[in-house]
């Protein structure tokens, strides 16, 4: 097998890929837009590589010693465990839960401890809520506020979403009932049993996850990092306490990749953590994972991961674990069967427009060592819309296929023929197997009001799902197609329905100002410019709307506030941008004078 590679190689070989790994991380870091990386190997033969690169802060470097908050890889923690407990007799995977726990509006007493650790309960996800902390964005959150069970239970969680059993859908609201389960039947803190079962035996004396201690001197915690103002750069998030986050999580864990990658290969290489029948448990996948196009199946607190869908050369590789993310952190601990290899890493960024890309150029580089030194043969890159076509036609079903040409479309502006492959996937899909159907129904609604002029597919996508994770461009498309049949009216009165909807938001505020500028719709400048003002003071440092606040008071003939705004936005505009800020503080000084 592939693995035996590793143990063959000479000691040479281990240390030019040594060698070539970390140069890896140190080369692909740069302009990638990640902060920090931390990453370890255990090899087939139980050799560990780790590796570091980028900051943890200012003047600080990232050291493979640093702990990262872990995010959902947590719930691989908690799954074996209650898989421990199973296996002591504490309680049974096809228990109810209302053996051992009391009744909860919305929440089936019929559900089993399995279904809770599998994802199959059909229970509604706190985390989805648009009031959650979670969703109302990271400077709104009352960092310091410890929420209750009781206060998730009545403020977050709605109907189930499915009958238990019938379908998969991830949903951390289950692990946090799993935590009340095991600390009911054995009336002892998870975090306890966690330490007593896991850390100790196995020796994690670089894990930690009791955040309502104090963090041991020896222990130092990477700085996680996120663009929490949208402003086009990350903020260090160090500064805020970690209460509400640590009330949220079913289990808050920080750990460092070496640590997970010995965890890992104990408990799917070395297979010494559970027994055979609870390790067959765990390993026994269920999909398709609703929503989630990364997920193949779930198991219980394991991932049966699509690689291709993070790195696309290496699709072809087997690949489970689990992936995590929070608010300035990213990470994944996961096991390569067919190679005998488990690897972990971390960022120190997350949840915001730059994690994504930046994971995939890090990644992504670091993969191509690894597996290339490994002889893994990488899938051919079909890099062309109609190379993939090609393949579809040898595998007409290929939902997943669908939707990459889907985006490959978009990627080429070639709009019309992606408005078609969207409404092919909906054909192929209707019961959402895949997960692709509320972005299909999206970017199809979207086709037929831009390239159509029909409205009508916009405005039901916008009564049927309020809570879309990209629900004000679905707005912005809808004020878009009015104006393309020449319904200005009509575009206003989206936008003003919108700006209801999305009331203290700075970023939708401006877009609608510079919208009402640039499509020089008079009758709403003064409104636009009321808007513009409300942005300005919620976000003060945002120097692009400064810059759109000085546009509309010159439409509006009031060129001293212009000059005044525009020059704001001069002093707050990075290095990189001035220029062009000062070509509009001139054209603005040029036509206060000719006026």
């Amino acid at each position: 097998g592939l693995g035996l590679c590793w143990v063959q190689c000479g000691r040479q070989d281990r240390m030019e890929i040594d060698t070539a790994l970390q140069e890896a991380l140190d080369d692909a870091i740069d302009g990638s837009g990640a902060i920090g990386v931390s990453a370890a190997i255990v090899f087939s033969d139980g050799k560990i590589w780790k590796g570091a690169a980028g900051f943890s802060h200012e003047g600080v470097p990232v050291t493979p010693e640093m702990l990262f908050d872990i995010g959902s890889i947590e719930k691989q923690f908690q799954a074996t465990l209650a898989l421990k407990l199973v296996e002591e007799g504490w309680f049974g995977l096809e228990d109810p839960i209302e053996k051992w726990l009391p009744a909860y509006p919305n929440v089936d007493e019929k559900i089993t401890i399995r279904q809770l650790l599998g994802m199959t309960s059909g229970i509604d996800t706190f985390v989805g809520d648009p009031n959650s902390p979670v969703r109302i964005g990271y400077l709104n959150i009352d960092h310091e506020k410890i929420w209750t069970w009781e206060a998730i239970l009545a403020d977050f969680i709605c109907e189930p979403n499915f009958e238990p059993g019938t379908k998969c859908e991830y949903a951390t609201t289950n692990y946090m009932l799993v935590r009340q389960v095991v600390e009911k039947a054995v009336n002892q803190k998870q975090t306890e049993l966690f330490k007593d079962r896991l850390i100790e035996p196995y020796g994690l004396d670089q894990t930690l996850v009791d955040f309502f201690e104090p963090v041991p001197e020896h222990l130092s915690l990477v700085h996680g990092w996120c663009d929490i103002d949208v402003d086009g750069h990350a903020e260090d998030l160090s500064e805020y306490a970690l209460d509400w986050i640590a009330s949220l999580s079913p289990m808050l864990v920080y750990s460092t990749p070496s640590d997970m990658v010995r965890w890992t290969d104990a408990l799917f290489h070395q297979k010494s953590v559970l027994s055979a029948e609870m390790l067959g448990e765990m390993l026994r996948f269920i999909g398709p994972v609703q929503n989630e196009p990364m997920m193949h199946g779930y198991g219980l607190g394991v991932v049966d991961l699509n690689l291709g869908a993070l790195f696309p050369s290496w699709g072809n590789v087997k690949v489970y674990g689990h992936l995590g993310s929070q608010f300035g952190y990213s990470s994944m601990a996961v096991y390569f069967p067919d190679l005998g290899i488990s690897v972990s890493m971390m960022f120190n960024r997350g949840c915001d427009r730059e994690t994504d890309p930046a994971i995939g150029k890090v990644g992504q580089a670091f993969f191509d060592v690894l597996f290339s030194r490994l002889g893994v043969d990488p899938l051919k890159r079909r890099d062309s819309a109609v190379d993939m076509r090609k393949a579809l036609e040898k595998s007409p079903d290929d939902v997943h296929l669908m939707f990459r040409i889907a985006k490959k479309l978009q990627q080429n502006n070639e709009d019309y023929e992606a408005s078609l492959m969207y409404e092919d996937i909906l054909k192929k899909d209707p019961e959402n197997r895949f997960g692709y159907r509320t972005e299909a129904l999206f970017w199809k609604a979207s086709y037929d009001g831009v390239i159509h002029r029909k409205p009508e597919g916009l405005i039901d996508f916008i009564a049927a799902y309020p809570d879309y994770k990209d629900i004000g461009d679905a707005y912005r498309w809808l004020a878009r197609t009015y104006m393309r049949r020449d319904e200005v009216d009509k575009s206003v009165e989206v936008y003003h329905d919108a700006l209801k909807r999305f009331a203290g938001d700075a970023e939708f505020y401006n877009h609608y100002a510079w919208w009402v500028y640039e499509n020089k719709v008079e009758s709403e400048v003064e409104t636009a410019i009321r808007y513009a003002k409300d942005a300005v003071s919620i976000r003060p440092e945002a120097y692009y709307i400064w810059d759109t606040l000085a546009w509309l008071y010159y439409t509006n003939g009031e060129y001293d506030r212009a000059l005044e705004s525009s020059t704001k936005a001069l002093s707050l505009a990075p290095e990189n941008q001035a220029q062009a800020y000062e070509e509009a503080l001139d054209r603005i000084r040029l036509g206060k004078s000719q006026d």
